[in-house]
């Protein structure tokens, strides 16, 4: 039962970080000023984004696992009453999944708009 509980845990981590990378090019996008800016400028969306992802990187996965993964085993097994161990995989997995990209997309989302507010007041990139 703990592998599976872990194997859980890790598909559902796993589809967060890709799914972050997806949402997360385009928040980026959506940090971009409008008005050609300076490469360096550019650049320090792009680090303030990757500095937000990296910071909630571990912490995203342990509120993950305690809140996603206990509510969404708790609420995977009640839904499959007849197969409890599948019904508690899926929502672990879906759990930690929803938490995980909640927090990670929050944060390269402030991330980017940190290193937009600082590429917008003139700090150098480089």
């Amino acid at each position: 039962m703990g592998f599976i509980l872990f194997f859980g845990v890790g598909v559902g981590f796993l589809g967060a970080v890709l799914a972050t990378y997806f949402i997360g090019r385009r928040l980026v996008a959506a940090a971009m000023p409008k008005q050609p800016m300076a490469l360096a400028g550019r650049r320090t969306i792009i680090r303030g984004a990757v500095a937000g992802a990296v910071v909630a990187f571990v912490p995203s996965l342990l509120l993950g696992i305690v809140i996603g993964g206990t509510l969404g085993g708790t609420y995977g097994s009640t839904l499959a009453a007849n197969a409890r161990d599948s019904g508690a995989l899926a929502g672990i997995s879906l759990g930690v999944f929803a938490v995980a990209t909640i927090l990670l997309c929050l944060s390269v989302a402030l991330g980017a708009w940190a290193g937009r507010w600082l590429a917008l007041r003139g700090v150098p990139g480089d």
